[in-house]
Parts: C-alpha cells; sequence; structure tokens
C-alpha cells in the first residue's frame, strides 16, 4: 500500500532564511511525515540544523557540520527519555556524510516513535528512537554559528503526510 498522501507541500527554492521561513508558515504538520530535502552551495564554515519540533520544547535535531563531514541526531531533548539511564544518556548519534560539490539530499520519515534519516540518496543510514509528544509537527532550519550568506541554498524540499500501516478495523 502507498503510504505518501498527496497533495504533497513543495518549496521550489530559494535562501536558507526564505525556506525556513516557508517551514515556519507550515507549522501544523503530520505526526507521520516522509520529508526530502536538497542543499547546494554547502561550505565548510557554515555547519547548520534541521529541527523536528514535536511539542513544547521538544526538538530533534539533525546536524550538519560539512567541515567535519558528519550527520548528528540529537534527540537530547526530543520528548521522554527518562524511563531508562542508557536511553537517556546515548542521546546523539553521528555518522559520517561525504558531501560533494556543495549538495546534500536527504530524507527522513518520523513516525510516533521513530526517525529514519538517509542521506545522499541513501549512502548514510541512521535510526533512533524518539518518544515525543502527540500532536502537530514543525520542522525549522538553524545556523550553527555561520552568517546568513554562508547558509547553504535549499534547491527543494517536499513534505508528503504518511498514513498510519497499521490496518485499521
Amino acid at each position: 500500500a502507498i503510504l505518501r498522501e498527496e497533495p504533497a507541500h513543495e518549496f521550489l527554492g530559494g535562501s536558507f532564511t526564505a525556506a525556513d521561513l516557508w517551514l515556519y508558515q507550515r507549522s501544523d504538520l503530520n505526526e507521520l511525515l516522509d520529508m526530502e530535502m536538497t542543499f547546494s552551495e554547502i561550505v565548510p564554515s557554515a555547519p547548520f540544523v534541521i529541527n523536528i519540533h514535536t511539542g513544547t520544547a521538544e526538538v530533534t535535531a539533525i546536524a550538519i557540520d560539512p567541515s567535519e563531514g558528519q550527520l548528528t541526531i540529537d534527540r537530547t531533548h526530543s520528548g521522554i527519555k527518562e524511563f531508562h539511564p542508557a536511553f537517556a544518556a546515548s542521546s546523539r548519534h553521528a555518522a559520517p556524510l561525504r558531501i560533494a560539490n556543495g549538495i546534500l539530499k536527504i530524507r527522513f520519515l518520523l513516525d510516533t516513535s521513530s526517525l529514519e534519516i538517509f542521506a545522499q540518496d541513501g549512502e548514510i543510514a541512521l535510526t533512533d528512537l524518539i518518544f515525543p509528544s502527540a500532536g502537530k509537527r514543525s520542522i525549522g532550519l538553524s545556523s550553527e554559528g555561520g552568517s546568513a550568506l554562508s547558509m547553504p541554498r535549499v534547491d527543494r524540499i517536499t513534505i508528503y503526510k504518511l498514513r498510519s500501516a497499521v490496518l485499521e478495523e
């Protein structure tokens, strides 16, 4: 069965700031999401973050560090994590990331308790458990100390609402 619901939300390209504003205007996204983003003109001196907001003061961060060649998931503030000390202690997971010609393609799937990330057409795959509050989702972009002029261009964003894979009676 196809889980993606049409129509998709689509951003057809622009500055990092314009993309963040476009995302901000979609602050009532579904709990289950399939999102694809393409960035270009990435420079080593300008790390950035894709923030997935899931509730009041709840955020899961996907950090891109071009100079270190690293993608990191930070679930420190992603929701419930106090149920086991080992879960709370392992809140950051990183993978090597190759950025060729200043381009990054990233896709993530978000459901009620997991985040799956695929970067560079599946060259990198990371999966993490998160336990956020129920409700609407929002996405934002932020810089990690780089200037607005050094932020990458956002060539495209596509956001699909997903149907649950659980069969309803």
